[in-house]
């Protein structure tokens, strides 16, 4: 991989210039193709590197989202379960006692 700095001039004469010499316009970077190749395969590798990060942790942010709800759900459905027991226990009581009171 080689480094390549070149003056860019101007190879106009402009008339009535006593300087024949042609006149710089800037300094140019030139880099040749295994550079490029290079560059580009180390900006490919970090745009992969970046987006499986975000996306590993798009994945792990869900899995735990998941497991969250699903506790959720379970821990809310034991509660129904219990409330409609008790409720059924609570009816059975009142029948039984409201049959001591009127037998």
């Amino acid at each position: 991989m080689t480094l390549t700095f070149m003056m860019v001039t101007e190879l106009v004469a402009i008339q009535n210039d006593p300087n024949p010499y042609p006149h710089p316009i800037g300094i140019l970077t030139v880099l040749d193709s295994s550079m490029w190749l290079f560059l580009m395969v180390v900006g490919l590798g970090w745009w992969a590197v970046t987006e499986y990060e975000s996306n590993s942790l798009l994945k792990a942010d869900n899995s735990n989202k998941s497991k969250i709800i699903t506790i959720q759900s379970l821990q809310f459905n034991r509660f129904n379960q219990i409330a409609t027991t008790a409720y059924r226990y609570g009816i059975e009581v009142e029948a039984k006692s409201q049959e001591k009171y009127h037998g």
